[in-house]
């Protein structure tokens, strides 16, 4: 997992500057809804479960929670909105948080052009 403090809000602000650069240099729209898709850490199958739940009410899909062979499972879920919605401060910091009430942690987004 990305517990430590390097892998915070700042790290993802850069990670996504840089996403959203590549996206913009492809030509697709920063601002046309497209389905991102979010991909999460958690300890236990029960923290998993309660994070796939808790994105659920903020909107996002459940694609997949599956169990890693690093005693921890891997949450991918998936919203459909823009890159600029995706990249704002506002958005990754909520995830950030999310995560870190089940003890899990947010690990990045992507999107297919």
């Amino acid at each position: 997992m990305r517990d430590d403090p390097a892998w915070s809000l700042s790290a993802h602000e850069k990670r996504n500057a840089e996403l959203a650069a590549l996206i913009r240099k492809k030509g697709a729209s920063l601002d046309e809804p497209r389905v991102i898709e979010c991909h999460f850490w958690a300890p236990s199958q029960n923290s998993a479960d309660q994070l796939a739940v808790a994105l659920q009410t903020k909107g996002f899909v459940k694609l997949r929670v599956n169990p890693t062979e690093q005693d921890r499972w891997n949450v991918e879920m998936a919203i459909t909105q823009s890159v600029n919605r995706t990249v704002s401060v506002g958005f990754t910091s909520d995830l950030v948080e999310t995560a870190a009430m089940f003890d899990g942690s947010f690990d990045g987004w992507g999107t297919c052009l």
